[in-house]
Formats: structure tokens, C-alpha cells, sequence
């Protein structure tokens, strides 16, 4: 009976750290982002903003391997969020220039606001970084 109880908390910590919650954010920004690129949405002219979700689908996959880092997966979740910021600006310069006449660069469809909910997760997954980290400093102090 006590061996089960050991194999089960075992399969609990095992499990546990495999769906931290962050490392779903930072896995739907990178599907997000790659849902963005395809479908024809980005024309040649928007070359500048594919480059952009790019780096920022790197940045994420690099962020999901790095769990034991945390500091250091933080600070690649904040370098996504100010990259992806860049992005929302320049699709909103886009828009501007669509809305204008001048251009007919974007076609409007779902996929605009996807770098607005890819800022969210990117945030989601930043707070529950620093959650982890508060808890384990927490656990240090203790002992």
C-alpha cells in the first residue's frame, strides 16, 4: 500500500511538471503565430510583419525548453512581448495604409487579431512564470 502511495505521488510530480500552464501559453502563441502565416494573409508587402511572427515563434519554442531557467525564460517571454508590440504596431500601420487607399497590402479577415490575443498569452505565461518562481523561493526560505 505505502509503495503505491509513493508511485502515485511520483506520477503527480512527474505529470505536474510537464502542464505548467505557461508552456501551453507560449505552445498556443507559437500555433497561433503560424496559423497567422499561412492562409494567404501575408502578401509580399508584409514581408516586414512575417519576419516578426517568425522571431516570435522562435523566441516562444526557445521559452517552452528553457523550464528549468526560469529567469531566463522570462526574459525571452518579455522580449516576445515587446516584439510581438512592434507587430500589432505595424499591422495597425497596415490597416492605416488599407484604410487609407494608398494600399491593398492586407486582407481583413479573423487573423488581424491574432497578435492581440498572442500579447495576452504572452502575459499569461510571463505572470505564471514569476509564480513559479515566487513559489519556489518561498520553498527555499522554508527551509
Amino acid at each position: 500500500m505505502i509503495g503505491q502511495k509513493r508511485v502515485f505521488s511520483r506520477q503527480l510530480k512527474f505529470f505536474g511538471m510537464i502542464q505548467r500552464v505557461q508552456s501551453l501559453y507560449l505552445f498556443l502563441v507559437v500555433l497561433l503565430s503560424a496559423i497567422m502565416l499561412t492562409g494567404g494573409f501575408i502578401s509580399v508587402y508584409m514581408m516586414p510583419l512575417a519576419i516578426l511572427l517568425i522571431v516570435i515563434m522562435l523566441v516562444s519554442v526557445v521559452g517552452i525548453f528553457m523550464y528549468k531557467k526560469r529567469k531566463q525564460q522570462r526574459m525571452l517571454v518579455i522580449i516576445a512581448l515587446f516584439i510581438d508590440i512592434v507587430a500589432i504596431a505595424l499591422g495597425a500601420y497596415y490597416l492605416y495604409l488599407m484604410k487609407k487607399g494608398e494600399s491593398n497590402v492586407m486582407v481583413l479577415n479573423f487573423r488581424i487579431v491574432i497578435p492581440v490575443v498572442n500579447l495576452i498569452l504572452l502575459l499569461l505565461a510571463s505572470r505564471g512564470i514569476k509564480k513559479d518562481d515566487d513559489l519556489v523561493k518561498s520553498y527555499d526560505r522554508l527551509r
